[in-house]
């Protein structure tokens, strides 16, 4: 009698392992969780809806949790909707068994859905007029997405997030039907902190890159700093002046092969308003035609413009070789070398400070302005 009780006990303890070990790799199939997950997710804002098809229940005996997993739904607010590639939804074994608030954590992977699909999603979720004008002026481009939800365990119906995942082949317009194309990134957001990662983007042709920019929300501010360089190629005068708003017509507006390297910070207020404005900027060009109405004796070659801005100090350097126009004044064998330093502190004159050499004179010419 011993020996078959000991045998039953032994036969349900071994069942009850190998379901255990299969609920924990495998999971089993299961439509009794659907109305649980769509309550789950309505916790994270009730007007979101899920249509499902399949789900699976799992054991994570090492994080003593439920995991009950979906592949392929969609979610939706009113008629807007996002494709989902991987839905878990991650439950505290205990608090479940006892019928307490239960939920940890939902994680969410999505297909790849354009970006005009999610921005509905977004404004239907919770509309905001500044971001409802930032998302019209995006066009095409799909992006993927990565969320992490968390449950505050202590306090229901408050969460935090994580969300990273990247942008492809989108463009903006930034104003008067200037824009920028061919716009791809990785991003990041977590407390307030937002990444963007291996930015690559075109303007008018040029194609600039960016290993990261990072914005820091405080309260309704912002703050930022990053770096932006472009690849050596042919720009134009005037598209520099749209993107900077100078008046550069001392420079003749004939094409300049030119690569730049940037890094800058700034902040910007609710009014949109920009402060605390720092950059430091490297431009390596390859020939500089001043503009004739100013002077007609030399051009500037094989430079560089390095330029630095602080606490609205800024001095820029010039350094470069120089050709006469006139080809009767050159001669081969003249190392001609120009250097020009500018300096602007807060509210006093500019300073412009300019060394002519070759090997036949030196001239030294300081001026303020």
């Amino acid at each position: 009698m011993r020996k078959y009780i000991f045998l039953t006990v032994l036969l349900i303890t071994g069942l009850t392992v190998l379901i255990i070990i299969y609920l924990n790799i495998y999971g089993i199939k299961t439509n009794k969780f659907n109305d649980l997950i769509d309550e789950k997710i309505k916790d994270v804002h009730p007007n979101i809806s899920l249509k499902i098809k399949d789900v699976f229940l799992k054991l994570n005996l090492k994080e003593k949790a439920i995991k009950i997993n979906t592949q392929n739904a969609k979610v939706y607010i009113d008629k807007n909707f996002i494709d989902l590639s991987n839905l878990d939804i991650n439950l505290d074994l205990i608090k479940f068994l006892r019928n307490e608030n239960s939920l940890k954590n939902i994680r969410i992977i999505s297909k790849e859905n354009s970006i005009k699909n999610v921005t509905s999603f977004l404004n239907s979720y919770k509309f905001n007029l500044s971001r409802f004008i930032i998302f019209n002026q995006i066009e095409g481009g799909n992006i993927k997405i990565k969320a992490n939800i968390y449950s505050n365990e202590k306090k229901a119906n408050d969460f935090t997030y994580e969300i990273s995942g990247e942008i492809k082949n989108t463009k903006v317009n930034i104003f008067n039907n200037n824009y920028i194309n061919k716009i791809n990134f990785n991003f990041n957001i977590k407390d307030q902190i937002f990444n963007f990662n291996n930015i690559k983007l075109q303007y008018e042709n040029l194609n600039f890159k960016s290993k990261k920019i990072i914005v820091k929300r405080k309260g309704k501010n912002f703050e930022i700093n990053g770096n932006l360089k472009n690849e050596r190629a042919l720009i134009k005068l005037d598209t520099i002046s749209k993107l900077s708003s100078l008046n550069l017509d001392f420079i003749d507006n004939d094409e300049i092969l030119l690569e730049t390297d940037n890094d800058f910070s700034f902040k910007i207020d609710s009014n949109r308003s920009i402060s605390d404005l720092s950059y430091k900027s490297s431009l390596i060009f390859d020939k500089i035609l001043l503009n004739k109405k100013y002077q007609d004796l030399i051009y500037l070659k094989n430079g560089k413009i390095e330029t630095v801005y602080s606490n609205k100090n800024l001095d820029i350097k010039i350094k470069s070789g120089y050709t006469f126009l006139n080809d009767e004044y050159n001669n081969e064998e003249d190392e001609n070398n120009i250097v020009i330093n500018i300096n602007k502190n807060k509210d006093k004159n500019i300073s412009v400070k300019t060394f002519f050499k070759n090997n036949l004179f030196f001239i030294y010419s300081p001026r303020k302005t």
